[in-house]
Formats: C-alpha cells, structure tokens, sequence
C-alpha cells in the first residue's frame, strides 16, 4: 500500500479534502506531519513483525501565484536544493498547466513610475524565463511538472506519477544526482542573479557546491561578477 502526508503548513489551503477524492484504492492519507516538504508518498510493506518502507517520493506543491513568487525570491531554489540534497526522488507539481501560468504574469509593468502595458515580445521572455527554471530544476534531479488548476485532476496524476517512480524497473534512476557538475551548475542557477557563466566560474574556483556554501560574503565577492548582493544570496540560500 502507498502511503500519503501532507506537512501541517498544508492545512490552511484545504487540499486534503481534493487530496481523499483522488486517492485511488491502494493508496491511505495519513494524515498531517511534520514534514521537509508539502508531500511525502511511501510504499510500506508489512513483513511480519517488521515493516519494509521502499524509497519515499517528496513532492513540492505550488499554485500559479506562488510558483512566480517563490522563483523570484529564491524560495523555490531552496526547496529543490534541499530536496536533491535528501537523496531520494522529487518532483514539483504545480497546480496549473504551462499556458495558464504564462497567462498568469502581469499584463503590465512600471518603467519610471508610470504603468506600461507589456508587449507580445516582452511577454515571451516569460516563457524563456520558465523554460530556464524547468530546465534547472530537471538538472538538479527533481523536475517541474505542470498539471491543472483542478486540484482533485492533479492529485490523481501526482498518485500515478509517484507509482510509477517507486515501482518502475530502476527507482535509482529518478534519485537525484547532486555530485555531477551539471546538476551543481543547475542548482547555482536556481539562486536569483546567478547565471552559467557566474554558476561555472564558482564551480571553477571552490570545486563543488558544498564548498561553495562554505565560503563567506568576502570570498565569494572576490570572483569576477559577483557583488555584496550576490554574495549575500548565495550565502541565504545555503543556510
């Protein structure tokens, strides 16, 4: 049997009752836990007196709003460099689909004070911006995936998506890779201000992301391109 929790932050949004509707027959809610994010699913075997628990999925839930929130003050970059540094497979399920978080940005924006109204060209960087963030994430092992505003039809495809990951042929495959130097550069790339070039040049220098959470303000002001701000939010982000 598959074994739901959400974290106790999950009960003020009320997702638990869309959560039981799509529960299918060989899953249980177990209700509310303290958890290192929104949603953990396991498959626990009794074996006599002994339970077996195979790897656990992490999933991070996000609503449209909260996903360009969080991109952009680098919430969610924390999260995915938490959850690939647990070791075990994760996703982001984000409760809409790719048109309708594009459709979400802002139809204007301010230049000088005053409101200007945004372009189709304007608008398509917004596109490249999430193209970006999804293919960070994907390189840090734990990938962005965009379902529907539909809470109930988006939970069934998170049930069917963790099934498969837990009983697919190779579990080890969907285990997040973080020593490779594409997943380190993915995760660097996820903290707001830090671009390839400035990502690789850290890599460079210090060798590995542990090494680099290890360094302080001043060290890390002492590579081309970065200054007291991207110091400081690099610093934040490994806390």
């Amino acid at each position: 049997m598959f074994h739901v929790k959400l974290d106790h932050n999950e009960k003020i949004h009320g997702r638990a009752e869309a959560l039981k509707t799509a529960l299918p027959s060989d899953f249980i809610f177990d209700g509310f836990a303290d958890l290192p994010c929104d949603m953990v699913i396991e498959d626990i075997d009794p074996c006599g007196d002994d339970v077996a628990t195979h790897h656990p999925v992490y999933v991070e839930l996000k609503l449209i709003p909260d996903l360009w929130t969080s991109k952009n003050s680098g919430h969610l970059g924390e999260q995915i460099g938490k959850m690939t540094q647990m070791g075990f497979p994760g996703f982001v399920a984000v409760f809409g689909s790719v048109d309708e978080v594009l459709a979400a940005t802002p139809e204007f924006s301010f230049v000088s004070g005053r409101k200007k109204y945004r372009d189709w060209k304007t608008k398509a960087i917004d596109m490249d911006t999430l193209r970006a963030l999804s293919g960070d994430a994907k390189g840090c092992n734990v990938p962005i995936h965009y379902f529907s505003k539909n809470e109930v039809i988006t939970f069934k495809f998170i049930f069917s998506y963790a099934r498969n990951i837990i009983n697919g042929p190779d579990i080890y495959q969907w285990l997040p890779h973080a020593d490779s130097r594409y997943a380190a550069k993915s995760m660097l790339c996820m903290i707001p201000g830090i671009k390839n070039t400035i990502a690789t040049t850290l890599l460079d220098t210090f060798g590995s992301v542990s090494n680099i959470a290890n360094q302080s303000v001043e060290e890390l002001q002492k590579i081309r391109g970065i200054g007291p701000s991207k110091a400081k939010k690099i610093c934040e982000s490994f806390k």
